[in-house]
């Protein structure tokens, strides 16, 4: 990815990612564009070098900006390496923002970039030569996150950088000794549930974190479920509709017949543990969770295996 504009060191860049997007963050609240456009001024290229920080999460990302350092010599990149965003980035970004010393490129979540722009921490770029030719050069669903499905009109927030795919990651030496396959409908999920738990060794096939909703927001979707609507300048939420209740009954269900561990949270000490141990089986995570299984269940490694084909249907 490549930023093709360049904003002088007084005006402040930001850039999402878990996707992963590239926005423009403002150094002071108050100091975005509103929904009626972007500020052309801002676009114009600097008359001079130019040096830009950018606060990022992703492992490599020291590379990518060495790269680009070497090929732009009038436009150089810091980068400083943070906490994933909800573990404290987030809200130094939000300080930084209140206190006019945000970065000029930040690393944002799609579901946090909408909070950003309503502390008017980012600037609309739509008016920006090349941001409205590069949405052709992304997946709809992409753009949408960043202009938050208006079509343009309501501005550009953001560049898209990354996604992530949800895969079901599962013990397949577990699976194999019990002559389990890799489930490809969620009632197979299931069936493979209740056998580990016959299996009388106290495993369960995942847990239910009751502190991380995307894993299940992103089931939710994978059974089109429509949770938010935008009606003119408002947005609707609804979860009760019958895509959300089928998935909602298949978990509780779940629970309620102790198919599934409830006292274990999303990348916590105790999850890991259980992954060592063989008390938890699977993980439904996004594509990048190999690499969590990876640094945090040393004991099991090459005894994992991903799918993709897990469907409501």
């Amino acid at each position: 990815m490549a930023i093709h504009r360049r904003f002088p060191r007084s005006r402040r860049a930001g850039a999402c990612g878990a996707v992963l997007a590239l926005t423009v963050l403002t150094g002071c609240g108050g100091g975005g564009a509103g929904s009626d456009g972007a500020d052309a001024a801002q676009c114009r290229p600097a008359s001079g070098k130019v040096s830009l920080e950018y606060w990022s999460w992703v492992p490599g990302m020291d590379k990518a900006v060495a790269l680009w350092n070497s090929r732009n010599p009038d436009v150089q990149v810091t980068v400083k390496t943070v906490p994933a965003g909800n573990a404290g980035t987030y809200q130094n970004l939000s300080n930084a923002v209140k206190a006019g010393k945000a970065p000029d490129l930040g690393q944002i979540e799609y579901d946090a970039l909408a909070s950003f722009r309503l502390k008017d921490g980012l600037h609309d770029i739509s008016a920006c030569p090349g941001v409205r030719q590069a949405e052709s050069s992304f997946a709809d669903w992409t753009w949408s996150q960043v202009d938050f499905g208006g079509k343009g009109e309501d501005g550009v927030w953001a560049v898209p950088q990354d996604t992530g795919p949800m895969a079901l990651f599962y013990r397949k030496d577990i699976f194999d000794q019990l002559g389990l396959a890799a489930p490809t409908t969620w009632q197979e999920y299931e069936a493979a549930a209740r056998t580990l738990k016959a299996s009388g060794k106290g495993r369960f096939i995942t847990h239910f974190s009751q502190t991380d909703p995307n894993w299940f927001t992103g089931l939710l979707w994978q059974n089109r479920a429509t949770m938010f609507q935008r009606d003119a300048d408002t947005w609707k939420v609804t979860v009760d509709r019958p895509e959300s209740r089928e998935v909602a009954d298949y978990w509780q269900r779940m629970i309620d017949d102790k198919l599934v561990a409830t006292d274990l949270q999303g990348f916590s000490p105790a999850l890991y543990k259980a992954w060592n141990t063989g008390e938890v089986a699977t993980w439904i995570s996004a594509a990048w969770g190999y690499s969590t299984i990876r640094d945090n269940a040393g004991a099991t490694a090459g005894k994992w295996a991903g799918s993709t084909k897990t469907k409501w249907k």
